[in-house]
C-alpha cells in the first residue's frame, strides 16, 4: 500500500513540474473544457494546432491549479471555472491568433469551450481570449500590409495607365478632326 502512494506521488510531482515547463517555456496557455470530443476531433485539432507550432494537452485539474499558482504567484484574477471540468490547454510561442482560432473553430461544433488564457505572462478571461481569437492571422497581416504597401504603386500605374488611354483618345479626337 504505502508502495502504491509512492508511485502517485512522483506521477503527481512529475506532472506538476511538466506543467511547470509549458508555463516557463511558451508564451501563452489557452485554457478550454471539451466535451463529447470524439478520438478523431482531438487528433485533428491537434495536427491542426501542431501546423501552427502550437501543442495540445489535456490536464489534471488541481495539479495543474497548484502549477499555475507556483509559477505566477503575482496573478491574482483567475477564474476558478477554469479548473472545474474536463480541460485542454493549447501553448506555444507563435501564431497565438492561428491557435485560438482552431480552438474556437472547435468551439462552434460545442466540442470546445475557451475558458481563458494566460498570455505574456498575465490571465486573460474568457472574453479577452474569444477576442484574441478574432483577431487577423499573421499570413492575413502580411496580406493586409502587403496590400497597403502595392496600394500607391497600384493606384499610380492605374492613373498613369489612365492618362495615356486620355491622351490617346485626344490624339484620335484631333486626327478624326482633322480629316
Amino acid at each position: 500500500m504505502v508502495e502504491n502512494i509512492r508511485v502517485i506521488k512522483k506521477e503527481k510531482q512529475e506532472l506538476f513540474n511538466k506543467y511547470i515547463d509549458i508555463f516557463k517555456n511558451n508564451s501563452f496557455i489557452i485554457f478550454a473544457d471539451f466535451e463529447r470530443f470524439t478520438v478523431k476531433d482531438s487528433t485533428q485539432m491537434r495536427k491542426e494546432i501542431r501546423k501552427f507550432g502550437g501543442n495540445v494537452l489535456v490536464v489534471k485539474n488541481n495539479i495543474f491549479r497548484k502549477a499555475l499558482e507556483a509559477e505566477y504567484e503575482n496573478i491574482k484574477n483567475v477564474d476558478e471555472n477554469i479548473f472545474i471540468k474536463n480541460t485542454i490547454i493549447a501553448y506555444g510561442n507563435d501564431n497565438v491568433s492561428e491557435i485560438t482560432k482552431a480552438l474556437k473553430n472547435y468551439s462552434k461544433n460545442g466540442f470546445v469551450t475557451l475558458k481563458g488564457a494566460i498570455y505574456e505572462r498575465e490571465y486573460l478571461n474568457k472574453d479577452r481570449v474569444n477576442a484574441l481569437a478574432n483577431l487577423p492571422t499573421r499570413q492575413q497581416l502580411y496580406a493586409m500590409l502587403a496590400n497597403l504597401l502595392a496600394s500607391p504603386i497600384v493606384n499610380l500605374a492605374r492613373d498613369l495607365n489612365d492618362i495615356m488611354g486620355r491622351f490617346a483618345r485626344v490624339l484620335n479626337n484631333v486626327a478624326d478632326k482633322k480629316k
